[in-house]
């Protein structure tokens, strides 16, 4: 019985075996030694496409950075990349379809200022434009207060016996006293970002003598401090004063902001409508050729502005400073912001009397006399 099992086993085996010899299963694939492209993604092909027909137009300055042009379909642009790629770069929240034009590859130039919050000025003479971040339309948060601590100049043996000049020595240990107690130091561009300024303060040079650069910003970098310069653009490399090349530099380092005077460092008040708006247009174009930045301040010759004169500035610039007083108030921002009184630090302040200026410069009635 048992052999009669294992020999039914046996045939059935054999005949399985047969039957699956018989089925030759699906045709081999044939192998192609040619290697398969791979396939370039539809966004690659239309970059490298807009690319190929885009033709480099000229430059403009974005943040004081150069940024190539192109032209598009005959319409100037610029490449989405360097755009983005500039520190404090964001669209507006007013931007439509921006990023569908030439497939968020390239940006019209026309819809850079709305699509950026950028502000705009065109050197024609040198067919050049210049955008700001600073230079658009804003306001500083209200009901901040912000010292300005504002420097008519060092010490020499021309004003030696002024009282509103400091001795290098005693700018310094000012200076580290801001750096040692953790004071953050600030522009007036800053102001369109900050929604809290305690233990803030502008530090502000009234005119763009040349020991700002020999003296002033070596002290300044030693300790990180950011500080403000207003210039008469008319006095730019003549004696005693900043040279281009300075400016540039010290713009350059992120340290120093470059602001306004007149051009010809007048009294605006004392001349025509038409003389004043030439004074400051000029000034801005001349600062903004060499710093590549837009200015949005001004000081004022004399300490004074007339109202006349602060309507014409506030058409150009944001803010207005009429020098120092002895009030020793801080800037409040939900005042006229072209009416700005520094605090003055001047050769009798000691660090004692300039901490006390500081610190209390938030008291809206708080009275100090230094001189």
């Amino acid at each position: 019985m048992k052999q009669k099992i294992f020999l039914v086993l046996v045939i059935t085996i054999i005949i399985l075996c047969f039957t699956a010899c018989g089925d030759e299963g699906p045709d081999p694939v044939a192998f192609d030694p040619t290697p398969t492209a791979t396939p370039v993604p539809k966004e690659v092909a239309e970059r490298e496409e807009l690319d190929k027909d885009a033709k480099e137009l000229g430059k403009i300055f974005v943040e004081g950075q150069t940024v190539k042009t192109w032209t598009v379909d005959d319409t100037a642009c610029v490449k989405y990349e360097d755009i983005f790629s500039i520190d404090g770069i964001e669209r507006s929240q007013k931007a439509s379809a921006w990023d569908t034009d030439y497939d968020g590859l390239y940006i019209k130039l026309s819809d850079l200022e709305d699509d950026f919050n950028l502000g705009k000025l065109s050197d024609t003479e040198n067919g050049r434009d210049y955008y700001c971040i600073s230079a658009s339309k804003w306001s500083p948060a209200r009901n901040l207060k912000i010292p300005v601590i504002y420097y008519y100049g060092l010490k020499d043996e021309d004003n030696y016996y002024s009282s509103n000049y400091i001795a290098i020595e005693d700018l310094e240990e000012q200076l580290s006293y801001i750096a040692d107690y953790g004071f953050n130091t600030m522009w007036f561009e800053d102001l369109r970002y900050v929604v809290d300024t305690e233990d803030s303060l502008i530090i502000a040079f009234d005119e763009a003598d040349a020991d700002i650069y020999s003296e002033v910003f070596p002290i300044a970098s030693r300790y990180n401090i950011k500080f403000t310069v207003f210039t008469a653009s008319a006095l730019i490399g003549t004696e005693d004063k900043l040279t281009e090349t300075e400016i540039e530099e010290m713009s350059d380092s992120g340290l120093v902001s470059f602001q306004i005077r007149p051009e010809n460092d007048i009294v605006l008040g004392q001349h025509s409508e038409s003389t004043q708006k030439s004074e400051i247009q000029n000034s801005i174009l001349a600062i903004t050729r060499i710093t590549k930045k837009i200015p949005i301040a001004i000081a004022f010759p004399g300490g004074t502005a007339t109202d006349t004169t602060e309507k014409i500035a506030a058409s150009y610039v944001k803010f207005g400073v009429v020098g120092a007083s002895s009030s020793g108030k801080a800037y409040d921002t939900s005042k006229s912001s072209m009416g700005i009184k520094g605090i003055p630090a001047s050769r009798y302040t000691d660090i004692d009397e300039f901490s006390t200026a500081i610190s209390e410069s938030y008291i809206e009635e708080q009275s100090y006399s230094y001189y």
